[in-house]
């Protein structure tokens, strides 16, 4: 971190944690204004640290949440996601056989995986009513979700719109009705009936690592917190 006004270093950090937290962060954030009134049940596929937190923020801002459903490919992750969540989420985990017996009575789903070859998302198993989205860009959805749900949001429209390229969004980009920070401030509106099917795609900028870790080092300076690091010798050097 370095000061906007003079370029002076402010502090080091690790910056893994300050990514998890943001993006989950704004999956849970288009919740608040996406997901249906009442949400009791988010299917997660892929049990990595982006699952697990996008779990944790969710049920911070969705206090109806109770049932987390997840597909992971992995039986240990899964079994791990399992008692972590169970424990820190306070919400049952019900590790499933498939993404389509995951998504089976959801409300929210959320695909946490990686640079995929090709759509794993059942488009018939999407059904109304429900929030979805997808940390690896479009590449999880098929095109017949990303071009016939009702709303398609993203963080960044910009950004989003450099990711033309082929595999990221079947059949093409998508057409954007919003981006989270209108949600936000109240210029468009999320989800405005119990039927709408709304996808979310927040690719993630860096004003954001740095809007959290500006906080962090204000936090840790109030609290006395950090080891300080010099940089220069004292003495003079000549």
């Amino acid at each position: 971190m370095n000061s906007p006004e003079t370029g002076v270093p402010l502090a080091v950090m690790d910056c893994r944690w300050l990514t998890a937290a943001r993006t989950a962060a704004a999956t849970a954030i288009t919740a608040k204004f996406c997901a249906k009134k009442g949400a009791s049940v988010m299917t997660i596929v892929g049990a990595g640290v982006q699952g697990r937190m996008g779990l944790l923020a969710t049920q911070e801002v969705l206090k109806t949440l109770k049932t987390c459903k997840i597909f992971e490919v992995r039986e240990e992750v899964a079994s791990r996601f399992k008692a972590l969540m169970e424990e820190h989420a306070g919400v049952e985990v019900m590790v499933c056989k498939s993404i389509a017996e995951a998504m089976e009575g959801s409300d929210i789903v959320m695909t946490c995986t990686q640079k995929l070859p090709h759509p794993i998302i059942p488009a018939e198993s999407f059904k109304p009513g429900m929030m979805g989205g997808g940390l690896e860009a479009g590449r999880a959805w098929p095109g017949a979700l990303l071009h016939g749900v009702d709303k398609v949001i993203t963080d960044h429209l910009e950004q989003t719109l450099s990711y033309n390229a082929p595999g990221v969004f079947e059949g093409g980009m998508p057409t954007f009705h919003a981006t989270l920070g209108e949600l936000v401030n109240g210029t468009k509106k999320g989800r405005e009936n119990s039927e709408e099917r709304i996808l979310a795609f927040n690719i993630g900028f860096a004003a954001e690592d740095i809007a959290l870790g500006q906080l962090i080092y204000e936090k840790a300076k109030e609290r006395g917190i950090g080891i300080m690091l010099p940089l220069m010798e004292v003495e003079d050097i000549y």
